[in-house]
């Protein structure tokens, strides 16, 4: 829906939020719709730099 919208703010961070919820399931192979944690950071981590949401980006360096 972020992305049909272009909610870009709301979607890098939904995605920083799929991300690290991925992460705390340790141990699991854990993926949502196809991706894993890494790719949710990532994508997060593109649109954050695109956006230059400096706040964010710290958020998402502490994830890491």
């Amino acid at each position: 829906t972020g992305e049909k919208l272009g909610a870009r703010i709301e979607l890098g961070r939904t995605y920083m939020e799929v991300g690290k919820g991925l992460l705390e399931q340790e141990g699991k192979a854990a993926e949502w719709n196809g991706l894993g944690a890494e790719e949710y950071l990532s994508k997060a981590r593109e649109l954050f730099q695109e956006l230059r949401l400096e706040k964010d980006l710290s958020a998402l360096d502490s994830i890491r």
